[in-house]
């Protein structure tokens, strides 16, 4: 939540998300999702430090003061990082291809009341995940048409999800570009290990994907 990808508690899940239809809704969608990856979530350092130390009891501190220096020391650095982050944002120096916060943004009070007092909920009820997208990469697949002649343009994006993956963030997406399908391969296997999946995408075998279709009349 502050562009730190080391988030206790959180398993991250690969992803492949396929994009394709017709211009220029492609297009709108690819530029719309560009974003900055930055979520300026308000850190009054109380709530916040007491839950990252009674993390730290649970992976083993000594005692609640150790936990409490623990939990003071990392909120010191995501101070820092945080600072970090809103900079490069401001400078336009960080760039996300599929950002969340872009495409459906957390209301101001919401990031004012903090990411556990509200955050983490609001993200779940409206994104289908609670921590923004992590390792996001995005390319072009050419293929040839199944039945016409011609070349498809297909959007690719690959990324690792908190949790689950964005299954809300995708029913929103098809309302609002309804000529588009969106294809989510989630990679399901063995648990990774936090680090191990952010340093480099486990060889998971995917399963068939759900293209998920418009359906204009559901949305009345």
């Amino acid at each position: 939540m502050t562009g730190d990808d080391e988030m206790p508690g959180v398993d991250w899940l690969w992803n492949r998300l396929e994009v394709r239809g017709p211009d220029p809704a492609l297009t709108d969608f690819i530029h719309r999702a560009q974003g900055a990856g930055f979520v300026p979530w308000r850190w009054p350092g109380g709530e916040d430090r007491a839950y990252w130390a009674a993390l730290a009891l649970q992976g083993g501190a000594p005692s609640s003061a150790a936990a409490d220096r623990l939990a003071a020391r990392f909120a010191d650095y995501l101070w820092w990082t945080l600072g970090e982050a809103q900079k490069r944002a401001g400078r336009g120096l960080s760039f996300v291809p599929l950002d969340l916060n872009v495409l459906r943004p957390i209301p101001r009070k919401i990031l004012y009341a903090g990411w556990h007092a509200a955050g983490a909920d609001w993200c779940w009820s409206h994104w289908g995940t609670r921590p923004p997208l992590r390792r996001v990469k995005f390319y072009f697949e050419h293929r040839r048409h199944q039945h016409s002649a011609g070349i498809e343009v297909v959007a690719v994006y690959e990324f690792l999800s908190g949790d689950w993956s964005p299954w809300r963030s995708l029913a929103t997406w098809r309302r609002k570009w309804p000529t588009l399908e969106f294809n989510l391969q989630p990679g399901y296997g063995e648990q990774q290990p936090v680090t191990s999946a952010l340093n480099a995408p486990p060889k998971l075998k995917m399963p068939r994907g759900m293209w998920l279709k418009s359906d204009r009349s559901a949305d009345g």
